[in-house]
């Protein structure tokens, strides 16, 4: 095939210790008219003659960075080092691409982005404003990376995917997998920060959150924001957050041991200065805020809302329209007793212990001493059975939570 340019050898100049030159086209292709000067570039090997790919205004070429097929280098872009720019890809303005980077298909690098070390950028990917992508990073489909977001280290960016703002993206150089999936119409922005997490479907990752650790996982439309902060790089146990779940405030999620699985999901809250750690689950409308601390086996469910300075651990199972507040200290099962199913509702009763040793009741629209509870159950209910029921029920808890003798967890059907 015939030359379609040439190296103008009296339009010289110098970058980084190397000699470039304009180039001048030979024939007519494209946008471009045969005599039009282009780019620059450092040897004929920078520039494919075939096809339409063309360097064009002040972009420059250089150091075995090669261009072909229809890709177009324009404005002040400069493409270097080993890089690999194909297809229909373009890199503009003043963009950088260098050490080994591949962009391909339809992918576009712009403004001021730096692409470099060996990423893949296809599909059709955006990276713009002043973002940064670095080392084995993949970007593709239509994944958008924009602002001052910084991707590094092996990570995939894939489908509807978008990082903007100052959000980070850390991934794994030391695995032979990526670890950092991030995917669907995911999206990552303000300062938040990701290191080695997958993230998909509507999640969405915020403000200043930090999430970490291989074995975390953000989906469905689960929400992290404000200065929550989840899991942590040498993280071992597993956690999952899903559906509409929503972690936030300056609340805290991290695993304890490899065996841990930590489960937040449904339209669960955990929010304020609340603290969850080991093997938790929490879900359907519970809500965990203040500064409560959920930890070892627990479950919360229901509506349930745990706040105050309460303290949940062992193996504890909490739902329904139970309140746990104040200063609750829950950490074996002698502490607490739970009745499943009791009163004209057929609603579910907790009580606890505080750290002054009083008895708290939760139960239906009830959250207080039990003494206030008795008084309550003797005026609301003169006679019958669920005054009966509820009055041995009361002596029942009163003896087993001052003097703990047997497995208190009871269920109770009215």
């Amino acid at each position: 095939m015939d030359k379609k340019y040439e190296l103008v050898k009296y339009i010289t100049k110098e970058i980084n210790g190397r000699a470039i030159h304009r180039i001048r086209a030979l024939r007519f292709f494209n946008d471009v008219k045969k005599g039009d000067l282009g780019g620059w570039i450092e040897e004929e090997k920078n520039l494919s003659h075939e096809g339409s790919a063309w360097i064009y205004d002040n972009a420059m070429v250089y150091g075995n960075a090669i261009i072909s097929d229809n890709a177009q280098i324009s404005n002040n872009a400069i493409v270097y080092d080993g890089a690999r720019i194909s297809d229909n890809a373009q890199i503009s303005n003043n963009a950088k691409v260098y050490s080994g980077a591949r962009i391909s298909n339809n992918a576009q690098i712009s403004n001021n982005a730096i692409v470099h070390h060996q990423v893949q950028i296809y599909g059709n990917a955006k990276i713009y404003g002043e973002a940064e992508i670095d080392n084995k990073a993949k970007i593709y489909g239509d994944a958008k990376v924009y602002d001052n977001a910084k991707i590094t280290k092996k990570i995939e960016l894939y489908d509807n995917a978008e990082i903007f703002g100052n959000a980070k993206i850390i991934g794994n150089e030391n695995t032979s997998s990526s670890h950092t999936k991030i995917y669907g119409n995911a999206r990552v922005h303000g300062n938040a920060e990701i290191n080695q997490v997958s993230m998909y479907d509507n999640a969405e990752i915020f403000d200043d959150a930090k999430i970490a650790g291989s074995n975390t996982e953000i989906y469905g439309n689960a929400k992290i924001f404000g200065n929550a902060s989840i899991g942590d790089s040498s993280q071992a146990g597993k956690i999952k957050l899903y559906d509409d779940a929503q972690i936030y405030g300056d609340a805290k999620v991290y695993s304890l041991e490899k065996k841990d699985i930590i489960e937040i999901f449904g339209r669960a809250r955990i929010h304020d200065k609340a603290v969850i750690k080991g093997s938790v689950k929490i879900f359907n409308q519970a809500r965990i805020y203040d500064n409560a601390q959920i930890q070892d086996n627990v479950k919360i469910s229901g509506n349930a809302e745990i706040y105050g300075d309460a303290n949940i651990t062992g193996n504890t199972e909490i739902s329904g329209h139970i309140q746990i507040l104040s200063d609750a200290q829950i950490t074996k099962i002698s502490e607490y007793f739970i009745i499943d199913h009791i009163g004209p509702e057929d609603e579910m009763l907790i009580a606890f212990k505080q750290k002054d040793n009083s008895i708290m009741i939760s139960h239906s629209d009830f959250n207080g001493v039990i003494e206030a509870f008795e008084y309550i159950i003797k005026e609301r209910h003169k006679e019958g059975k669920f005054r009966d029921v509820y009055l041995n029920q009361i002596e029942t808890i009163k003896k087993q939570l001052i003097e703990p003798k047997i497995n208190c967890n009871s269920s109770y059907l009215s």
